[in-house]
């Protein structure tokens, strides 16, 4: 179980400046914009009160394309993060990814939560997909030494849950 915590904090230490806005999820206008506002707030690390509500009205209220659509989504599923709720954060990053029309940071966002909530399967799997992308953005180039690392971690705490799990069910007998 140490073992499992120490890499998780690894992972976290490693990813933890990798999530936050970039230029591309800056929308242009309106409950968008505001919802971008706080994904800055989280990048600077001022988390005190914080909200989704710009996010949840330009959701529902502004006329998005696609593309800002799914940035507004990536950047709900960062400050609900950040709020602590994991769940939240992971449904509102899937519909992100649904949404996007490359691998970028989004992707790598939704991993390193999968791998938070312990779903090492997860994080393997978008890794691996991040990792063997030919159309991935330059922020996971430039990250792709930190990603390998991620992955590495992935793996090895999912071989450490399927021991303990494998020594749960041998005592269990």
């Amino acid at each position: 179980m140490k073992r499992l915590f120490a890499l998780a904090l690894s992972l976290f230490l490693a990813t933890t400046s990798l999530a936050g806005p970039t230029n591309d999820s800056r929308p242009i206008s309106g409950a968008a914009d505001l919802c971008y506002q706080q994904t800055v707030r989280v990048a600077r690390g001022d988390v005190e009160k914080l909200s989704i509500a710009a996010c949840n009205r330009a959701l529902r209220n502004d006329p998005l394309t696609r593309k800002d659509r799914s940035f507004v989504f990536y950047n709900r599923g960062i400050v609900q993060q950040a709020m602590g709720e994991l769940d939240a954060a992971r449904s509102s990053l899937e519909r992100s990814v649904k949404l996007a029309d490359r691998i970028d940071l989004r992707q790598l966002t939704l991993a390193q939560v999968a791998f938070k909530q312990g779903d090492y399967s997860v994080a393997v799997r978008l890794y691996e997909q991040i990792l063997g992308s030919p159309n991935a953005s330059p922020d996971i180039e430039k990250r792709r030494a930190v990603i390998e690392k991620n992955l590495a971690l992935a793996v090895s705490a999912l071989r450490d849950k399927t021991q303990l799990g494998d020594v749960a069910m041998n005592l269990a007998r």
